[in-house]
C-alpha cells in the first residue's frame, strides 16, 4: 500500500486532538451506562463481531445494572426462541435442567458459542439468583431470531394439545406439511425448487390466516382464563411468538431462495420479526401486568441490526432500490424512548468461522482498514495511551445523515492522482466515465478502468482522491460517509473489505459507542 501523504497525515492528526475532547475514558463499565435517559424503555446492545470477550462482558454487566438499578424486566437476544425459551424456564426453576450450561444444550448447531460461553452461563444463572429473591417482580429471557419454525410448530401443537383439544386438531392438521422435514433449508428447497413449489403462495397465505385468527380469537381469551386460574401465562404468550415464527421464519428461509444474489428481502424479514417480537413483549406482558406497566426492554444483536440503516449507504424506509431496514432503525421511529449502544474495535481476536466453514476457532483480527472509524479511534488510543472509551453521540445529532452524491463525485477534479480503497495503491487518474447503471470508473494511464463508484453495495466509493480530507469537525466527523466493519459468524480476511466493511453517518447509527481497542475472543 502506498503511503499516506503529508496532507494526510496533518488530517488524521488534527482529527485525533479534536476528537480527544469528546470521548469518555472508560475507568469502569459503569461510565457506559450514565448517558441513558431513566426514561428510556428499550435498550438495545450490539457488538461489531459475534465472537468478542470484551463486548459480552460489558453487556452483561449493563444487564445486571439495568435489572437492579432500573427496572428493566425482559432481555431479548439475537438467539432462538424455542432455544432461549428453556433458558427462561431454567431461571423461573422450571423444566429438568440443573445448571445454565445445561438450560442451553439446546442450541447444537453453528455458531455455538455465541451464546454457550463462560459470561452467557454466568449472566443466567445471576438472573435465576435474582429470580428466586425477587418472585414478585421477575426478568425474563428469550430469543428474538426466527430461524426455528419447525422447532416452533412443535412447541405450538404441544402446547394446544394441553390447551384445547379442539384447536389443536385443527392447527395440527393444518401445519402437518411442516412435520415432514427435518430442517428448514430443507422445507425450502421442496417449496421453492421441488414438489411443494405449487403451495408457494398457499402456505405463506394459511399460515398468516392461522396467526390472524389466533391473535384475534384466541389469545387473550387463554390469558384471561389462565390469570384467573393461575396458570403459568408466559407458555401462552410463547404459543402466539410460535404461530409468528411460523409465518415469518418461512418466508424468511423461503426468499432466502427465492432472491436474486444481493437482495435485502430475506434480511429485512428477520428485522421485521425483531421488531414484533419487541412488540409482542411490551403489549402481552403489560396486557398481563396488575398494573398494566408496560416492561423495560434489553436487546443484544449485532451492531448490523441494533444500527440505522438509515445512516448507511443502503438503508430506506420502502423496497424501491432493494433498500435494507433493521429493527434499530424501526425502534427508533417507533419509540421516542430508546437508546442505542454500538461497540466497536481495532484489533486483537476474534472467535469465528473461516469462509465456507461452519467450525469456529480463534483468530488475529487484522488492523481496521485507513478510511474507518475506528482507524481514527485506534490512532486515537495509540496517541494518548487511552485502550477503552465511549462517546455521547446525541450533543453531534444536529444534521441528517450526509450521502453521497454522485454529482459531487463526478466533479472531483480530473486529470489527478487517485488511492484505491481496497489496496491503497495510487495512481493517476487521466479520464472519468458514466455508464447507464450510475457507475463511474476512472480510466489510468495504463487504459485500465477502475471503478471509483457504484451505487448499490455495502461500498459505494471506491477510490479516493489522494490528500483526501476527512472533516476535521467532530460533529461532520461522525456524519461522513467513514467505513465501519462487521464480523458475524464468519471472519472472511481474503475479502475483508467487501464482506465486512459498510459505509455509515456513525451519529446516526447510535446514541452512543464504546470503543475497545485491543479486544479478545469469546472462547
Amino acid at each position: 500500500m502506498d503511503t499516506l501523504t503529508d496532507i494526510e497525515n496533518n488530517n488524521r492528526i488534527n482529527i485525533v486532538q479534536n476528537l480527544r475532547n469528546n470521548i469518555t475514558e472508560l475507568i469502569d463499565n459503569k461510565i457506559i451506562i450514565d448517558s441513558i435517559p431513566d426514561k428510556n424503555e428499550i435498550l438495545l446492545l450490539g457488538e461489531c463481531t459475534h465472537g468478542t470477550y470484551e463486548f459480552y462482558n460489558m453487556r452483561s454487566y449493563i444487564t445486571k445494572y439495568m435489572i437492579i438499578n432500573k427496572e428493566y424486566r425482559i432481555i431479548l437476544i439475537e438467539a432462538e426462541w424455542p432455544d432461549i425459551y428453556r433458558v427462561n424456564k431454567y431461571i423461573h426453576s422450571q423444566g429438568d435442567d440443573k445448571t445454565a450450561k445445561e438450560s442451553l444444550k439446546g442450541i447444537i448447531k453453528f455458531p455455538i458459542w455465541m451464546w454457550n460461553n463462560e459470561i452467557t452461563y454466568e449472566l443466567i444463572e445471576w438472573l435465576k439468583d435474582y429470580n428466586m429473591k425477587n418472585k414478585n417482580d421477575p426478568v425474563y429471557i428469550f430469543g428474538i431470531d426466527c430461524q426455528q419454525f419447525i422447532e416452533s410448530r412443535k412447541m405450538l401443537v404441544e402446547f394446544l394439545y394441553k390447551t384445547d383439544r379442539k384447536y389443536y386438531e385443527l392447527i395440527r392438521n393444518q401445519t402437518e406439511i411442516l412435520s415432514k422435514f427435518s430442517n428448514e433449508q430443507e422445507y425450502a428447497n421442496q417449496v421453492v425448487n421441488g414438489s411443494l413449489k405449487q403451495f408457494s403462495n398457499a402456505i405463506p397465505a394459511l399460515l398468516q390466516g392461522l396467526l390472524s385468527t389466533y391473535q384475534w380469537d384466541y389469545v387473550e381469551k387463554y390469558l384471561d382464563k389462565a390469570k384467573k386460574e393461575g396458570r403459568d401465562l408466559i407458555e401462552i404468550i410463547s404459543s402466539e411468538q410460535n404461530l409468528e415464527i411460523l409465518v415469518n421464519g418461512e418466508e424468511y428461509f423461503r426468499k432466502m431462495l427465492e432472491e436474486p444474489p444481493g437482495s435485502q428481502a430475506s434480511w429485512n424479514t428477520r428485522d421485521q420479526h425483531m421488531l414484533m417480537t419487541i412488540m409482542r413483549m411490551r403489549n402481552r406482558f403489560q396486557y398481563i401486568s396488575e398494573d398494566k406497566i408496560i416492561p423495560k426492554i434489553i436487546v443484544w444483536a449485532h451492531n448490523s441490526h441494533i444500527g440505522n440503516s438509515n445512516a448507511t449507504n443502503r438503508g430506506g424506509k420502502g423496497f424501491e432500490q432493494n433498500n435494507t431496514w433493521n429493527v434499530g432503525q424501526m425502534v427508533k421511529e417507533m419509540f421516542p424512548y430508546s437508546y442505542v449502544i454500538g461497540f466497536y474495535t481495532d484489533n486483537g481476536f476474534v472467535y469465528a468461522g473461516k469462509k465456507d466453514t461452519k467450525i469456529g476457532e480463534i483468530q488475529k483480527l487484522n488492523p481496521a482498514h485507513m478510511y474507518s472509524y475506528e482507524n481514527i479511534f485506534h490512532s486515537l488510543s495509540e496517541k494518548y495511551n487511552i485502550p477503552k472509551f465511549k462517546v455521547d453521540l446525541t450533543k453531534f445529532k444536529l444534521n441528517d445523515a450526509k450521502r453521497i452524491m454522485v454529482e459531487d463525485i463526478a466533479k472531483r477534479p480530473i486529470p489527478a492522482k487517485y488511492r484505491r480503497i481496497d489496496t491503497g495503491r495510487v495512481f493517476t487518474a487521466v479520464d472519468r466515465l458514466i455508464d447507464n447503471r450510475g457507475i463511474i470508473k476512472l480510466k489510468d494511464t495504463c487504459n485500465n478502468l477502475i471503478v471509483e463508484y457504484v451505487k448499490y453495495g455495502s461500498i459505494s466509493v471506491r477510490c479516493v482522491p489522494v490528500d483526501y480530507i476527512i472533516p476535521e469537525n467532530i460533529s461532520d466527523f461522525f456524519n461522513c460517509n467513514l467505513l465501519q466493519r462487521w464480523i458475524g459468524i464468519n471472519y472472511v480476511k481474503e475479502t475483508e473489505l467487501d464482506s465486512h466493511y459498510g459505509e455509515s453517518c456513525l451519529m446516526h447509527q447510535y446514541d452512543s459507542i464504546v470503543y475497545v481497542d485491543t479486544t479478545t475472543s469469546i472462547v
